[in-house]
C-alpha cells in the first residue's frame, strides 16, 4: 500500500496521522492502533477489489475524487470521518460492451476524458443462463432513476417471492445508447437500441465467462452515452480544475 499510494495519501486515509507514523507502523517499531488497523485493513480491501480496474494513478485518484453518492465528498474525507469499517457488495451483468463500461463510468462519476487515462479493468464475456429471468414491476424512469431505494426494495420483494434473477432497463446508458457500432466505409455507430441489466441473485460457479479485455479503458466514445448522475453541473474533476 505504501508503494502504491505513497504515505502521505495512506496517513490520511487511515486517521490523518503523519507519514512519519506510517512508517513506524510498517517497521514495527511502534504498535498500530485499532483506529488506524481497521481503516488500513478498509483500504486494503478496497485496493484488492479496484487493482483490477486502475492502475497507480487511478487508484490514488480514486480516493481523491468526489462522488454524487457520497454527497460530492471524497473517499478519502469519508475515511478521515468514519466511525467504523462497512463492507457493501453489488454485482451486475450488462447486455453489451458499451454497457458495461457505461455501468463503471458512471458509478466511478468518471465525466472527463482526462480521468480515463487512469483505469485498467478487465471486461468479460459470460454465456448467458437459460434460467427463467423475471422483470421488475416498476416504471421504466425509475429503472433509470437516479433514486436506488425502489429498485432495491422490489429486487428483495422479487427474491423472497422466489425469483433467482432479473432483467432490467440499464440506467448508465442515455437511450439508444446501446447501439454498438458496424463498419460500413468505416466504423458508423449502430441502430439506436436500449440497454438492459441482468442480475443474479446466487452464485453461478457454473456459469462460463471469457476475458476479452484485460487492462485496458473505455474509449472515449463512451462518455457522452452515458446517463451520469443528475446533480447538477457535471463535475471538473481537481485535476482538470487545476490546468485552468
Amino acid at each position: 500500500m505504501r508503494t502504491l499510494l505513497g504515505d502521505s495519501l495512506l496517513a490520511a486515509l487511515v486517521g490523518g496521522i503523519s507519514p512519519a507514523s506510517v512508517r513506524r507502523y510498517a517497521e514495527g517499531t511502534r504498535q498500530t492502533p485499532d483506529g488506524v488497523a481497521w481503516r488500513l485493513h478498509a483500504v486494503a480491501r478496497i485496493l484488492s477489489g479496484i487493482m483490477g480496474s486502475y492502475n497507480a494513478y487511478g487508484a490514488r485518484r480514486w480516493f481523491e475524487r468526489p462522488r454524487h453518492a457520497l454527497d460530492d465528498t471524497t473517499p478519502l474525507q469519508v475515511f478521515q470521518s468514519a466511525l467504523n469499517e462497512d463492507d457493501p457488495s453489488l454485482q451486475t451483468l450488462c447486455d453489451t460492451a458499451d454497457g458495461a463500461w457505461a455501468e463503471f463510468l458512471r458509478h466511478e462519476e468518471i465525466t472527463e476524458p482526462d480521468d480515463l487515462a487512469g483505469i485498467e479493468r478487465s471486461l468479460w464475456a459470460v454465456a448467458p443462463t437459460d434460467e427463467s429471468v423475471s422483470r421488475p414491476r416498476l416504471p421504466a424512469k425509475v429503472q433509470v432513476g437516479d433514486e436506488h431505494l425502489p429498485c432495491q426494495a422490489e429486487a428483495r420483494r422479487m427474491r423472497s417471492a422466489g425469483a433467482t434473477a432479473l432483467r432490467a432497463a440499464q440506467a448508465a446508458l442515455i437511450p439508444g445508447g446501446a447501439r454498438g457500432q458496424r463498419t460500413d466505409g468505416g466504423l458508423q455507430e449502430g441502430n439506436a437500441r436500449d440497454g438492459e441489466t441482468l442480475v443474479l441473485f446466487e452464485r453461478r460457479p457454473s456459469l462460463t465467462g471469457w476475458r476479452i479485455v484485460d487492462a485496458g479503458r473505455p474509449p472515449t466514445r463512451i462518455l457522452p452515452l452515458v446517463r451520469h448522475l443528475r446533480h447538477g453541473r457535471a463535475r471538473r474533476s481537481p485535476s482538470s480544475r487545476r490546468k485552468r
